[in-house]
């Protein structure tokens, strides 16, 4: 659905129409990222984005997801002068509240260490969390050909001992990803360009301090309130209770032994350590 024109900023939409139907959309609007007008319609359940384009407004409906029920998950990749790093974003679907971390690479052992760590900062668990056509979550996706979902099954074990269901997002559905995919440009936009990080250890601590006085406390452009505020006040007591301890993997925790040598303990041969005088005595007092 294309939209000729938008709203001025600051307004509200009164006469916001779809051109083929002729159907007022009332609501809110506020301006985002890259051109991005964001309007709030009645009963807190639906927004509308648009998202400019060649020929006028793009529009695609999202919904609201209630506190608790959804966090939205990705990685994204970034390049620092000392290597390649992937932030891992966990976001709460209701109240946008963000948690990040900068990875040294994007496998399964990273992603269930950090979802256990975004879950303890939270102080509980979503119920569901949704990923895009993640590898280390969904082996094969034969849902456009009519097939089925296949999903890892030691993301499964994982999951199930957190409590959550895990779920993917349809290949090319844009909407149904985008409370992560946006954070995703907020971190690379407001976050990393701009700033100088000396190595890792100063990357996360820049990231943590930004999280805490930016990220989470600023206005949102879609929900209008800053996600730590919102969070607080109506998502944490909804979210799951925490497992009493971590996953133990099945496969991830296998020591790393490739070989019977490996095993070996080499031996321990004593040495016994004598003066100078000994050996010369030892030699007759030759050098």
């Amino acid at each position: 659905m294309r939209i000729p024109a938008a709203p001025s900023k600051g307004r509200t939409a009164t006469r916001l129409r779809r051109p083929e139907e002729g159907v007022a959309l009332p609501g809110t609007c506020s301006f985002g990222i890259e051109g991005q007008l964001t309007m709030r319609l009645p009963g807190d359940a639906k927004v509308l984005v648009l998202t400019k384009g060649d020929a006028g407004y793009e529009a695609v409906v999202r919904f609201e997801t209630p506190a608790g029920r959804q966090a939205q998950v990705d990685f994204a990749e970034f390049r620092f002068p000392w290597g390649k790093r992937y932030a891992l974003l966990v976001v709460l679907g209701y109240s946008r509240l963000l948690w990040c971390r900068f990875c040294l690479r994007q496998d399964m052992r990273t992603l269930t260490t950090g979802l256990e760590d975004a879950f303890l900062a939270f102080g509980g668990v979503p119920q569901a969390l949704l990923f895009d056509q993640m590898k280390a979550v969904i082996t094969r996706d034969l849902r456009l050909q009519g097939g089925a979902l296949i999903r890892n099954l030691e993301f499964l074990r994982f999951a199930h001992h957190w409590g959550f269901t895990p779920r993917a997002c349809r290949p090319y559905r844009a909407q149904t990803k985008g409370k992560v995919e946006r954070p995703v440009r907020y971190v690379r936009d407001n976050f990393v360009y701009g700033r100088t990080f000396l190595n890792d250890a100063d990357l996360a601590q820049q990231c943590a301090d930004w999280l805490e006085r930016v990220a989470n406390v600023r206005r949102h452009g879609t929900t209008l309130e800053p996600p730590r505020e919102r969070f607080e006040r109506d998502e944490r007591r909804r979210l799951l209770p925490l497992s009493p301890h971590r996953y133990t993997s099945l496969v991830l925790d296998a020591p790393a032994v490739t070989s019977t040598a490996a095993r070996r303990v080499p031996p321990v041969v004593p040495v016994e350590k004598r003066p100078l005088a000994t050996y010369a005595q030892l030699t007759g007092g030759l050098a």
